[in-house]
């Protein structure tokens, strides 16, 4: 930035407030206008000429509450590449807590201007990003995908969190994945284990995203089914596609343990990955008598014939 700059009086009107560094646009409150209205404009906006026009850095609001007061703008007129208007606009706008969605704009205005070590050195600390970070290696992995994923997390739908196992994709597969977060909010576990278990089944069997949803009968979100509950189903889906051994394993110890406790108050949990055989029983006790009911159903299911068929899971073979 060079040291050149005037001081203006100007119509608020004529100023060009669509850069693309202005990152985080925000419509002036009632209290700007009044302060404004009182007392004036104290802060100077900050500007740079470029093309004929007078093209605003920093002061987006008091730009327009201006235009909606009438009245000019006072401003400052400096030179500066893009850039540096950039980073100036994040130092003028510091006293905002950027979230998900205002970092990631700020990374998409400063990707393409910059490289990769300038990107964490200076911008990434004007957002709260520690430049060695593990979020500053998500946000350089976030940086190599396109399109509808900037929106998805934007919005929520996606975390940041995702961003590792995302770039593994190829774009039609990134593509075909799309839907199953829209309209839904992933946790950072579930999102992150949901994409690795459809990626880890795509590297073992040699399928395509596309193929892995057509032959497991994998749907995105129905219209009438609860955001949670469909987060909870894909990834249960997604797992079962995984480890399906695994997970039949777990279907069969769910029916047999349910046959065993049935009626009784008694829960059975099933232990390790049927390693060992072993498996764990509880109940839930407030009073005497449930105490008592538990001593006595518990010789009602210890007598029952199908312990030894819960306990050879996994080990029949």
């Amino acid at each position: 930035m060079q040291d050149n700059t005037s001081f203006e009086i100007l119509d608020a009107q004529i100023l060009d407030i669509d850069g693309a560094w202005i990152l985080w646009p925000q419509e002036p409150d009632d209290s700007l206008c009044a302060s404004i209205s009182r007392q004036g404009q104290i802060a100077p906006v900050v500007a740079v000429r470029e093309n004929g026009c007078v093209k605003v850095v920093a002061g987006y609001r008091r730009v327009l509450a201006a235009r909606k007061l009438g009245i000019s703008v006072k401003a400052v007129i400096i030179d500066a590449d893009p850039v540096e208007r950039g980073l100036l606009y994040i130092q003028e706008n510091s006293g905002r807590i950027p979230d998900d969605s205002m970092k990631l704009a700020a990374m998409r205005f400063f990707h393409p201007l910059i490289d990769g070590k300038r990107l964490q050195s200076e911008v990434a600390p004007m957002l709260g990003i520690k430049p060695k970070s593990r979020d500053m290696k998500l946000w350089l992995a976030w940086l190599g995908l396109a399109g509808e994923y900037d929106r998805l997390l934007s919005t929520g739908s996606v975390p940041l969190a995702a961003a590792s196992i995302l770039s593994s994709f190829t774009e039609s597969d990134l593509e075909e994945l799309a839907p199953f977060f829209t309209n839904l909010n992933w946790s950072r576990s579930n999102a992150v284990n949901f994409l690795t278990w459809l990626y880890e089944h795509s590297r073992h069997s040699g399928k395509s995203i596309s193929e892995i949803v057509d032959s497991e009968n994998l749907r995105p979100r129905g219209e009438d089914e609860n955001p949670k509950d469909a987060v909870a189903r894909l990834t249960a889906h997604a797992r079962s596609i995984r480890y399906p051994r695994l997970s039949n394993l777990e279907a069969e110890f769910f029916r047999i343990s349910t046959e065993i406790s049935s009626g009784t108050g008694w829960r059975i949990s099933q232990t390790g990955n049927f390693e060992g055989g072993d498996s764990e029983i509880s109940f839930r006790i407030r009073s005497r008598a449930d105490l008592e009911k538990a001593l006595s159903s518990l010789g009602e299911i210890s007598s029952c014939e199908l312990w030894e068929k819960l306990w050879n899971l996994g080990r029949e073979e």
